[in-house]
């Protein structure tokens, strides 16, 4: 096990290393000039020159990189052109609610996906199954920003029970404001992902109700609600925490999108606000962050296998 893990931890160096040179030609290829976006559009060339000159934007683009990367493995990640603060700094502060928001919305999806799929495919011809069915291809089909508009026409303007923006709270100071603040930009998040999960659940229980091991239990008298939820959806959730693990990258991909609907203070809108500005050193950083996260996701999913099942062995 402990062989293993120093083997993925070592694949993950050069995985992120890739991962960086990516994120940083992507970024070059944004239209746009920095020195623009900070002196604004009536300043002489001579000072966009200066400017580029002291950010270093006038060294050839290999040069550039290697200087960032140099910063950013003694943990400078740079400072914002817009604000003058740290990148690493303005992350830390937008993180919390990033995770906080990603946290909530996984564990409603988690709930809600599993609920769905155990019920769909213990009752597989009832109507509650159909309406599950209805259900995970409505929530796959609408787009994210789609279904936050609506959440905010209904419960925020019509209703008027939510805030149509959503603010953040520490959960540990209020939890109750918590959730009313952020309720419709959790639910939101958590719809599509939910659906996703209830359909995996759903055809991976279908499978495992099936198995010998199942037969001979309920011949034996087990309560069925027993075996539905101790014997099968332990084994059925074995292929479930891959996709977890992968829809973790829809959090962030969703987050972005959620966050800038509901005008919520976390990594989604500084991302934004970044590509608006030309904010390169901030938008490099979130990203190589949010990259690095993902990596580690994945890793931890691979851990978690043998947890699940005693069988499986990492050598």
């Amino acid at each position: 096990m402990q062989q293993y893990l120093v083997v993925r931890i070592a694949q993950l160096v050069p995985a992120i290393l890739l991962a960086s040179v990516a994120i940083w030609a992507l970024i070059y290829l944004l239209p746009g000039d920095p020195a623009i976006a900070i002196l604004g559009p009536n300043a002489t060339p001579e000072q966009y020159a200066a400017v580029r000159q002291q950010l270093g934007l006038d060294q050839p683009i290999p040069v550039q990189y290697v200087a960032w990367l140099g910063r950013v493995l003694h943990g400078d990640f740079g400072i914002s052109y817009q604000t003058g603060l740290p990148v690493l700094e303005l992350i830390g502060s937008r993180a919390i609610a990033t995770v906080q928001l990603g946290v909530m919305a996984f564990l409603v999806s988690m709930v809600v996906g599993v609920g769905l799929g155990v019920v769909a495919a213990a009752r597989p011809t009832s109507f509650a199954a159909r309406l599950i069915g209805t259900y995970n291809s409505l929530t796959l089909a609408m787009p994210s920003f789609w279904l936050g508009l609506l959440l905010i026409l209904l419960f925020g303007v019509w209703l008027k029970v939510l805030p149509p923006a959503s603010g953040f709270v520490p959960i540990w100071l209020d939890p109750v404001a918590t959730l009313r603040s952020s309720a419709l930009p959790i639910v939101t998040l958590a719809s599509y992902t939910s659906g996703i999960i209830a359909r995996f659940v759903r055809s991976a229980m279908l499978d495992v109700l099936g198995a010998d091991y199942v037969r001979t239990a309920r011949a034996k008298g087990v309560e069925e609600r027993r075996v539905v939820w101790r014997h099968a959806l332990r084994n059925a959730l074995l292929p479930t925490v891959t996709v977890l693990g992968l829809q973790f990258g829809a959090f962030i991909g969703g987050a972005v999108v959620t966050e800038g609907v509901f005008n919520y203070p976390g990594l989604g809108t500084l991302v934004l606000s970044s590509v608006v500005s030309r904010d390169y050193t901030v938008l490099q950083g979130v990203i190589l962050m949010i990259v690095a996260a993902f990596t580690l996701v994945n890793l931890a999913v691979d851990l978690l296998y043998a947890f699940l099942d005693p069988r499986i062995q990492y050598a």
